[in-house]
This record gives structure tokens, sequence and C-alpha cells, in this order.
């Protein structure tokens, strides 16, 4: 997500600036309808790391399921798989902008993980339902 990161400022500042006159919820929908297709255009008509022209062609059409994914050395589990085991690791947070490009905190439950494959390397993806924090 870091690598991606600057392109996805640099299209909602794109989109900001071909379309003045449309508020923020206008913005947000064109940038989750056309992102994906801008940045598969713009990494190929520019230079860019092997691992930014793999993420902006999309991951191959195979996709693998887990109950348990290892990620630096810590383990987390989906909730289903919580339920049956001593260990409880199902819990996460991240750090998501919102339409006004502030940070703010998410929580969630892991319902289940994804792995895709992107030609050379593996993204692992949670689905969650996402909670906004803060969150003592």
């Amino acid at each position: 997500m870091e690598m991606v990161e600057p392109y996805v400022l640099m299209h909602k500042q794109l989109l900001v600036k071909q379309n003045p006159e449309r508020g923020d919820a206008w913005v947000a929908k064109k940038r989750m309808r056309e992102f994906n297709n801008w940045f598969k255009d713009r990494v190929t008509s520019n230079v860019s790391t092997d691992e930014i022209k793999k993420l902006s062609s999309g991951p191959i059409f195979t996709m693998t399921i887990y109950q348990a994914y290892d990620i630096n050395g810590y383990t987390f589990y989906t909730v289903q798989q919580d339920k049956k085991s001593i260990y409880q690791n199902n819990g996460v947070r991240i750090d998501a902008y919102d339409n006004n490009m502030q940070k703010v905190p998410y929580y969630s439950q892991i319902e289940e993980i994804w792995e895709l494959n992107y030609l050379g390397f593996k993204v692992a993806l949670f689905k969650c339902q996402w909670v906004k924090g803060p969150r003592e």
C-alpha cells in the first residue's frame, strides 16, 4: 500500500483539478471507479519499479483462502479459527485517509484471509467489517 499511496493521492488531485465544481463525494466515487485503469495507464506510460508494474497489471485469476496467516512474525487468525484455537489474534487496526485526506484509524476482526498472486510476489487481504476510531 505504501508504494501505491502516492498514485492514489496523484489521481485524487487530478480529479479535483479537472472537476473543480464537483464535491468530495463525487470525487470519491469517480476515484473508486477509475483508479485501477488510470493506475495501469500511468504506470505503463512512465518508468516505474517492477513491483509497481506488477501491481498495476493486477493479480492472476486464482486466490488462496487461509484461516491463519503469518506476517512479520505474527500469526493472524480469522474469527472462526480463533473459536477453535487457544491463541487469539484476529483483531486488526489500520490508518486510512478519509475524503478530506486526514488519517483516521479503523478497527476490526478478521472474517476471511485471501492471498493474491501478482506474478512474483503475493499480497494478503483481510476481509473485515471496519469500525472508524478512535478507540481506547
